[in-house]
C-alpha cells in the first residue's frame, strides 16, 4: 500500500478551483513520470527541473505541484516503484 501525504496541498490556489478530475489526472502524471525518473536513476532536482520544463499549456499551472509530488515519490519504498504509483495516487485524488 502506498503513503498518500498528499502533496496537493501545496499547489496553488488558482488550482483548486480547477476541475478535480483533471486536477486529479494531470498530479498522477506527474507521479507518474517522477517514478519512471527515479527507477531510472535520475536525482530528484533533475527530476524536477524536466518534469516541470516539459509542462505545457493548462499543464503550466501545475509547476508548483512538482516538487511536492517528486519529493513524495522519492521517499517511497523501492519495492513500490510501478505503473501503480500513478493509478494509485490518482484514486486516492479522487477519492478525496
Amino acid at each position: 500500500m502506498f503513503r498518500f501525504v498528499f502533496p496537493m496541498l501545496f499547489i496553488a490556489t488558482p488550482l483548486l478551483a480547477q476541475d478535480k478530475e483533471q486536477l486529479c489526472a494531470t498530479s498522477a502524471e506527474i507521479a507518474g513520470l517522477a517514478v519512471v525518473e527515479r527507477a531510472a536513476g535520475e536525482e530528484s532536482a533533475k527530476t524536477i527541473k524536466a518534469i516541470t520544463a516539459d509542462l505545457d499549456g493548462d499543464k503550466a499551472n501545475y509547476a508548483g505541484a512538482v516538487q511536492p509530488i517528486v519529493d513524495w515519490v522519492y521517499s517511497l519504498p523501492e519495492d513500490q516503484l510501478s505503473d501503480e504509483v500513478a493509478t494509485a495516487y490518482e484514486a486516492a485524488c479522487l477519492a478525496q
